[in-house]
């Protein structure tokens, strides 16, 4: 099994693209492995760390994902993949 770092996930909380609401938000990136190469097939989850609702999204063939639409809120955020700790 190889030993790598938790994937590095490089992500931007958007909370600001639905600005004039205020309400909705997306959380979106690229996951990458150590030494930058795109993972796709990952398994990305988000959970809300104030109501526990979470969800869940696989990354796309370049390693990229989005999910949305997500409330205001704090966000814990965790990628999972055969071979790779999460």
């Amino acid at each position: 099994m190889k030993r790598l770092c938790l994937l590095s996930v490089c992500f931007l909380l958007a909370v600001a693209a639905a600005a004039q609401t205020g309400v909705d938000g997306s959380i979106l990136g690229v996951v990458t492995d150590a030494n930058g190469g795109v993972v796709g097939g990952a398994q990305v989850t988000v959970i809300n760390l104030d109501t526990g609702v979470h969800k869940v999204e696989i990354s796309k063939g370049d390693g990229s994902f989005e999910i949305a639409p997500l409330p205001r809120g704090y966000y814990s955020v965790a990628v999972s993949f055969t071979g790779f700790k999460t």
